[in-house]
């Protein structure tokens, strides 16, 4: 199986022997809480036997306003959670003592509110919603319009979207034109939007 995934995501698996090509080479974990980056392209994945897993996916700049550490560093890669600061051994330990899936979803949501309680970190930039706004809408749009439209210059749109997206503007909307392709190939996206 591939992973193709447009925004970071926080995964933890419970149970399970997972394997994953990354940016930094083969990884294969057992119980583990990760952290993976945008992806901009597919990356190989593969779980041995029954798991279980339980995640959520941080929108564009969330996890630069949490750990301080751009998108960038992170594109096409796996990290444990402990190693950029968020509490990933503690988070496996409370989903442990879940017994449902409604359970493993509350845990981690009181988990997630307990961390960011305790760092209170900003809000993302309203420019990087902005821009995944349009991306989702319309990824054949112009970078250099959105950048005149929104006062900034291109370079700056850059540094933004390598911040908060992991990869340039023009790449991000490589990506999203290549996920809408997929969810019609799949047959899970909106029929009105197949043209």
């Amino acid at each position: 199986c591939r992973l193709l995934s447009d925004t970071a995501m926080v995964r933890i698996q419970l149970e399970g022997e997972w394997t994953a090509d990354t940016r930094d080479g083969k990884l294969t974990y057992g119980p583990k809480a990760c952290y993976f980056g945008p992806q901009s392209r597919a990356m190989p994945i593969s779980v041995k036997g029954s798991f279980t897993s339980v995640g959520l996916a941080l929108k564009p700049g969330a996890g630069f306003t949490v750990t301080g550490l751009p998108a960038a560093d992170f594109a096409d890669r796996v990290v444990e959670l402990d190693t950029i600061g968020l509490p990933g051994e503690a988070a496996i330990a409370a989903l442990a003592q879940a017994t449902t899936g409604e359970d493993m979803l509350d845990t981690l949501e009181a988990l997630v509110r307990v961390f960011l309680g305790g760092a209170k970190p900003a809000p993302p930039p309203a420019l990087s919603a902005s821009f995944e706004l349009q991306a989702l809408a319309d990824p054949s749009f112009s970078v250099a319009d959105f950048a005149e439209e929104h006062g900034i210059s291109l370079r700056q749109l850059e540094r933004l979207c390598l911040r908060d997206f992991g990869m340039t503007p023009k790449q991000v909307l490589r990506r999203a034109r290549a996920l809408d392709m997929a969810s019609h190939l799949r047959g899970v996206a909106d029929s009105a939007q197949e043209d």
